[in-house]
């Protein structure tokens, strides 16, 4: 796979997602509808997979996390017990970067989506990821956050 190769740490950033969830599990979408996301810590082996569950409104799903034999994290979300979709994460300086499966980036390309220095938001671009246009806002990003 042709994806920047910057992060070579996905086992720190699976115990990371896991104290996470466990610590902050009231999240917000962050759109007008202001839907609250309750996270929770499903499974954790330590630095080599994470699964949090995740309820909005009726609606369950989890995230799962596993190192990639790229070097990155992977990450598959699932909706209803069906993949829904894939991303892998890198970091960038302090921030996290992600991107779609078969991205072939650049230097200096923007990302379309994007994980907060301390994990605290996540957004991600339908530009990226078509699946999302539907939840989108206007501006085409999905924006979730953690409640304060």
């Amino acid at each position: 796979m042709d994806y920047p190769a910057s992060l070579r740490e996905p086992g720190f950033l699976i115990d990371d997602l896991a104290g996470d969830a466990r610590n902050w599990p009231n999240w917000l979408l962050d759109d007008d509808s202001q839907r609250r996301i309750t996270l929770s810590l499903i499974e954790h082996v330590t630095e080599q997979r994470v699964v949090i569950g995740f309820v909005v409104d009726r609606v369950q799903g989890t995230v799962t996390a596993t190192p990639d034999p790229s070097g990155y994290l992977r990450v598959v979300v699932t909706f209803e017990g069906a993949d829904y979709l894939t991303l892998f994460v890198e970091r960038i300086w302090e921030e996290y970067e992600l991107w779609p499966p078969g991205a072939a980036a650049a230097i200096g390309d923007e990302a379309p989506g994007h994980l907060g220095k301390h994990r605290s938001w996540v957004s991600i671009s339908a530009s990226g990821w078509p699946v999302l246009a539907a939840i989108a806002n206007s501006h085409g990003w999905l924006n979730v956050r953690q409640l304060e």
